[in-house]
């Protein structure tokens, strides 16, 4: 026991260390400097005399105009690299995009005449979703104008001052943003002289508006593909605000809150699983009596602890990655089986005898790597549906802006792991516990059993997920199949506990059942036959689907078949309860923009016990059900494509960039509410949460901004009306 201090300091210390890794790895990561036009266009500017052939029309040399006179200023543009603006003259019948504008602050000195002479623009095509036929600037391009010096102009050096207003793209952003010219003029002494031609009237009236213009047979017009595959881009899209509580937030409400989404996770569908597991796993350590239970214990806590604090503040899309991957599942779901069938007794996993030696040289370091792999494959398992929380309480890595902001960060995600990890170091003392209890052999024996039962039910989810990654659809382990091993493994494993039939490693036959025995056998008799209605269809081709929680948690877990299949029309006087949902954003955003509507994306993924649970629970609820109906439905999917989904839906990668790059979280699901703006959007709201843990505030969620939306449909009307 002389061990454990030496080893809470070394765990405090790895611990210390994660945090210090991590607030680093983030730090690195944080968004550059903020990028402005000036960072993506220079503007130079030249200035002549009307007459060209003067001797003051020389380079560098400063021109004298006297008042009355006229003058030219050529200004000249080059974006960078990549980069792309809109021209100040001309646009296509098409084009959504904003052109430059030209504003002017020296007018008691110099009057503008218009129209300016601007170089040939390019003709792209970005795609019909993407703003199909624009007119563009991407390489160097200038823009000439005439000024009149005012007659009562003040003589001397003066300054003709100027505005440039435009937003430079490229194919993935715009950014917007004005550019201030200061242009060195000499205004000649003398009385003001007449000009030599007539003044047009409109010069004072401002700018033309820019000329519609359509390519010719022989123009050469740029195709340039979309980056989103789906046509729409992300040009002008106002990302979701960054949460301001977390400034307002106290460290220990902070850690607090913390502690309340581990509690939360615990009961997530692909952790509350892992509950049965951590006790077989610790079952078959407590056999051999090398290693100090307390040891393993903390090893197995402290190993969780970490990789949630260090994954969650630096890893956490490398781990969410990792935990959909179809390897990862095939792996874990092997590993399921082979434990499984040892814990029946069909063999006994035997260390090699050069291995067996060397921990049995090293008394208290026997199962401490076992353990240690064991426990960071359940935090992989784990993260699929601990994202979407501890994705949630991390949000805030984006207020993070000082040493005191992270510090407070990293203490409240190390609240979070410990408070996920305490039940698990005390379930892996479990086994102890019962060895402690006289005559605990039998007990132990019924009790691997039964593990390996849910061992086996672990793998077939796992084995079932690997194949849903790998082929977006399941041919093999389909629901319905995995769903009836369910059923055969609750009917076995309640025969068992009956003492219906014995197995290989079994004592000898028990005269009578105790009374605990007999309680889980009905249990899981009880749930095979709770289960057995959803294998049977209904004339629709719905599962006949048991009511409660319990089912909606088994249902997530074996991520139940989507189906495609559009909805079916109502009877005659009824109204239908299926929502339609698209796979393509674009065509949305247009729908949506035509019915005065807005677009509500579910981000969504293949692998995803929260996304399953949140469709099945909280959509079907009639309100909610309502709500959504009042939106143009989107459902995105960003590990891939399932066979069931419409053919040109956007893609995985697509998708995947839109819930990095512009929604900011990496979370799954996310639920962003949008608002259709010309060939683009802005997200109006984003829902906090994975898992919905409460249907009324989801349905205030989707709530307010519709609220929004009639009220200023109103006012449009009202406005309307008044002109």
């Amino acid at each position: 026991m002389s061990m454990i201090p030496v080893l809470g300091r070394r765990v405090v210390l790895a611990l210390l260390l994660a945090c210090g890794l991590a607030v680093l790895s983030r730090s690195a990561a944080e968004e550059p400097k903020r990028v402005t036009v000036k960072d993506l266009i220079t503007f130079t500017a030249s200035v002549y005399p009307e007459d060209p052939f003067s001797k003051e029309n020389a380079v560098g040399v400063t021109p004298h105009i006297k008042r009355g006179e006229t003058f030219f200023v050529t200004i000249t543009g080059k974006p960078k690299a990549g980069f792309h603006t809109y021209p100040l003259t001309k646009k296509t019948a098409t084009q959504s995009a904003g052109n430059s504008k030209l504003i002017y602050l020296s007018n008691d000195l110099f009057t503008p005449l218009w129209p300016v002479t601007e170089s040939e623009p390019e003709f792209v095509d970005e795609g019909p979703d993407a703003g199909g036929l624009n007119v563009e600037h991407e390489k160097p391009f200038t823009w000439t104008q005439e000024f009149l010096v005012n007659p009562e102009a003040k003589v001397g050096p003066q300054k003709l001052r100027l505005t440039v207003d435009l937003q430079v793209c490229d194919q993935k952003h715009c950014t917007p943003g004005t550019i201030d010219l200061e242009i060195p003029v000499t205004i000649a002494d003398g009385a003001p002289v007449t000009p030599s031609r007539s003044i047009p009237d409109n010069s004072k009236a401002g700018p033309p508006d820019p000329q519609v213009v359509a390519p010719g047979p022989d123009t050469k017009i740029i195709q340039r593909e979309s980056p989103t595959g789906g046509g729409i881009g992300f040009k002008g899209v106002k990302p979701p605000p960054t949460d301001s509580n977390f400034k307002a937030m106290g460290l220990f409400a902070f850690i607090v809150s913390g502690m309340g989404w581990g509690l939360i996770s615990l009961v997530t569908p692909c952790v509350f699983p892992m509950i049965p597991i951590t006790v077989s796993i610790f079952l078959k350590q407590s056999e051999s009596k090398r290693s100090s239970p307390l040891i393993l214990a903390s090893v197995y806590s402290g190993t969780i602890v970490t990789v949630l604090t260090v994954g969650g503040l630096a890893l956490s899309t490398v781990l969410a990655l990792v935990s959909q991957h179809w390897i990862t599942n095939l792996i874990l779901g092997v590993l399921f089986l082979f434990f499984a069938l040892s814990m029946f007794g069909m063999y006994e996993i035997v260390l090699p005898a050069r291995l067996s030696n060397f921990t049995s040289a090293r008394q208290g370091g026997g199962g401490l790597a076992g353990v240690f792999f064991m426990a960071l494959t359940f935090t992989i398992i784990s993260f699929a549906c601990v994202a979407p929380f501890y994705g949630s309480f991390l949000a805030f890595v984006s207020s993070a802006s000082t040493l005191a902001d992270w510090l407070k960060l990293c203490c409240g995600a190390l609240a979070y792991s410990v408070t996920f990890a305490a039940p698990f170091f005390v379930l892996a003392l479990f086994p102890t516990l019962l060895r402690a209890i006289p005559q605990s052999g039998s007990w132990m024996n019924t009790i691997k059993v039964v593990m390996a039962f849910i061992e086996v039910a672990a793998a077939v989810k796992f084995l079932r997920a690997a194949e849903l990654a790998l082929f977006k659809s399941s041919a093999f382990l389909t629901f319905d199949l995995s769903l009836g091993i369910y059923v055969a493994l609750c009917i076995l494993c309640g025969l068992y506990l009956l003492n219906f039939y014995r197995l290989p490693h079994d004592y000898e036959p028990i005269e009578r059942i105790g009374v605990p025995r007999a309680m889980f056998a009905v249990l899981f008799i009880g749930l095979a036959l709770y289960m057995a209605p959803a294998l049977f269809k209904q004339p629709d081709g719905e599962s006949q689907k048991p009511a409660g929680e319990v089912y909606a948690w088994i249902e997530a877990f074996l991520l139940p078949d989507e189906n495609k299949a559009a909805p079916a029309a109502p009877a005659a006087g009824t109204q239908s309860t299926e929502l339609a949902w698209s796979a393509q954003l674009a065509p949305s955003l247009r729908k949506a923009e035509g019915e005065n509507k807005l677009v509500f994306v579910d981000m969504t993924a293949i692998i995803c016990p929260n996304c399953r649970y949140n469709e099945r629970t909280v959509f079907k609820k009639p309100e909610i059900t309502d709500l959504l109906g009042k939106y143009v439905l989107v459902k995105l999917y960003t590990d891939g494509i399932p066979k069931w989904v419409e053919e040109g839906a956007d893609s995985a990668e697509q998708n995947k960039r839109l819930q990095t790059e512009i929604f900011r979280v990496d979370q799954l699901p996310v639920y962003v509410i949008l608002k259709p703006v010309g060939n683009s959007f802005e997200v109006v709201n984003l829902y906090k949460e994975g898992k919905i843990n409460s249907a009324a505030q989801f349905a205030d969620f989707l709530k307010r901004p519709l609220a929004q939306l009639k009220n200023g449909s109103a006012a449009n009307s009202v406005a309307k009306a008044e002109r």
